[in-house]
């Protein structure tokens, strides 16, 4: 049954991808089905599973091209009129930034100013009126694109806010009543509570986002199947005490509140839908779980929203559940020591070793510390979460008791905050590709080894992944003279002891965060703003922020951070055998890089 429910959600994957449209869908979906017949008739006739085959991949591949062809449609020039926000509000640099629905399209929306002040009060559900400047979608921006984002709004103005309702109203006041109770907290523990709890990372700050990055954490502040798990785990004993049919109706209001309290990013989505069939298979007396709970998740969220295959938080979630259905269980069974730590080694390695490749393609390398951070703050995690829902929530309504609290969740985020430094700080937090590739080829030789009862081949696999993780700790060495690119829109020059980075408002700031905790380099002179990019001026901001006397040189000052340097006339910097030399043209700030001993130029981004 497993196998067959996995051949029909991988068909609803791969008709999202390709999103065919009729008339070729049709034709495709017929020798999708033909395949199956044949792949599925040697293993047991069902001509059932086939047609399921068929008809998810014609499904997502009709419903894909669909969704793809409104994102392509033109969008207006300006917005005025009421948005309603669909995510909470988040700050970046000097930016707030939130996603908002007017009419039937989605915008990412950002403000400045006064105006960022209005919007940062806001919650997801409420609405507001607004005015601003429009501009499409890139083409190649997956992670908008991923969420229907069709345009990007410049807000002028925000007013006249107005309270959700129903649902959305009930889960503004517990996150409002969580953020009363955090604000006795530090800003990092507050965040990191937030986000535990709520899935809320919007006042998470770039340097300990970059941190739990690198420690391999990040996955607990985005709310996914760990949060159900655990909330199921908390109302259970409850629900178990109740008739069949009232169980199962608490079990779907317990998913479905969660799934609006944690906004329904696509992480929460497939949790959401598993633990749905979960209960909803049980209270039937025909139980589904692990990889054909997952597999009919998918080809359910896949079908509805074809474009959920593109965003990388729903390809990590299920990997991860993929993972650890897969191998959890193994690992658990061929590791020495007590169960319950062999339960939670297994589970961890599990669900990074399936994630791991996709990692590696996606941020050019992976924490390799995350075995032992994970391990290290697990125990706290169901915990901080339960009560701050239990004891959080009252706690913001009852002044008198917020303090009290607090105090525990103060510990607990304060522990997960020291192993994220710390997991950021050690010489293996991230491994690139090649050192990624050498470790896995390595495990796999232990792999064969112990199934082959060999101690030899045993012996030399180990010894392997020991040389590996070795090479990944000496490839951490001082960064070498010259240019470096370090992400989309981001290029580092090193040279004679000096760094300079040179950003421009195709800046990822996770990308460039990860990517100098890879070089371990913690001075850099200075960051130069190409443009006004109020994007860039956030990466900026935050770099310096971190390695002072850092400075930000720019071409304008208008939304620039306090250390910021207008360059107005040529301005020259020496790295070593290189000089960098910083000009304005066209009112972008031009950067060439000229070498003592080569008397050409290199243009920078």
């Amino acid at each position: 049954m497993t196998l067959r429910l996995g051949l029909v959600a991988g068909a609803a994957w791969a008709g999202a991808v390709v999103r065919w449209a009729p008339p070729l869908a049709v034709v495709a979906s017929m020798a999708v089905m033909l395949v199956a017949v044949w792949t599925v008739g040697r293993l047991s006739p069902n001509w059932a599973v086939a047609l399921g085959v068929a008809t998810a991949f014609g499904l997502a591949g009709w419903h894909g091209a669909a969704a793809s062809s409104a994102l392509n449609e033109p969008v207006p020039t300006a917005v005025s009129g009421r948005v309603t926000l669909t995510t909470d509000p988040r700050t970046v640099g000097r930016l707030v930034s939130v996603e908002v629905r007017h009419g039937t399209r989605l915008y990412d929306a950002t403000a400045a100013g006064g105006a960022a002040g209005e919007l940062v009060r806001l919650r997801a559900g409420e609405s507001v009126r607004v005015e601003g400047s429009v501009r499409p979608t890139a083409s190649d921006d997956l992670w908008r694109r991923s969420r229907h984002v069709v345009g990007r709004i410049s807000l002028t103005e925000v007013a006249a806010p107005a309270a959700a309702s129903g649902p959305g109203a009930l889960a503004n006041g517990v996150h409002r009543a969580v953020q009363r109770v955090t604000s006795h907290l530090p800003s990092d523990n507050a965040s990191v509570v937030l986000g535990v709890a709520l899935g809320d990372r919007g006042a998470i700050t770039q340097e300990l986002a970059g941190d739990l990055r690198a420690a391999g954490l990040s996955h607990l502040t985005a709310a996914s199947g760990q949060h159900v798990v655990l909330l199921m785990a908390m109302v259970s004993p409850l629900l178990g005490r109740l008739p069949r049919w009232w169980g199962l109706a608490g079990g779907v209001a317990v998913l479905g509140g969660f799934v609006v309290l944690t906004r329904g990013e696509p992480s929460v989505l497939r949790a959401g839908a598993m633990g749905l069939i979960v209960v909803a298979s049980g209270a039937f007396a025909r139980p589904v779980k692990g990889l054909g709970a997952l597999a009919l998740a998918v080809t359910g969220l896949v079908i509805v929203d074809p474009l959920i295959v593109d965003a990388l938080g729903f390809q990590l979630s299920v990997l991860a559940t993929a993972g650890i259905a897969l191998f959890a269980r193994r690992i658990a069974t061929a590791i020495p020591g007590p169960r319950p730590v062999r339960e939670a080694v297994a589970v961890t390695l599990a669900a990074q070793l399936a994630v791991a490749p996709l990692l590696v393609w996606a941020f050019g390398s992976m924490p390799a510390i995350g075995l032992a951070t994970n391990l290290l703050v697990a125990p706290i995690i169901g915990p901080l979460m339960g009560w701050t829902l239990v004891a959080g929530t009252p706690g913001g309504l009852v002044p008198a008791f917020g303090f009290a609290a607090s105090l525990p969740m103060q510990l607990m985020a304060g522990w997960v905050v020291v192993v994220a430094r710390w997991g950021a700080a050690a010489p293996l937090s991230g491994i690139d590709a090649r050192e990624a590739t050498a470790c896995g080829l390595a495990v796999l030789v232990v792999v064969l080894g112990w199934r082959w009862r060999r101690r030899v081949v045993v012996g030399v696999g180990v010894a392997a992944l020991g040389c590996s993780l070795l090479w990944g700790v000496t490839a951490s060495l001082p960064i070498a003279p010259g240019v470096h690119d370090v992400g989309s829109g981001a290029v580092l020059v090193a040279g004679g002891g000096r760094a300079l980075l040179v950003v421009d408002g195709r800046v990822q700031a996770g990308v460039v965060a990860d990517r100098l905790r890879q070089l371990e380099l913690r001075y850099i002179d200075a960051v130069v703003v190409r443009t006004g990019s109020q994007t860039a001026f956030g990466v900026a901001e935050s770099v310096c922020g971190s390695r002072p006397p850092c400075q930000t040189l720019a071409p304008t000052a208008e939304g620039s951070g306090p250390r910021t340097m207008v360059v107005e006339r040529n301005v020259s910097m020496a790295l070593g055998d290189q000089t960098a030399h910083l000009v304005v043209e066209g009112g972008v700030l031009v950067v060439r890089i000229r070498g003592t001993s080569d008397s050409g130029e290199v243009l920078v981004l």
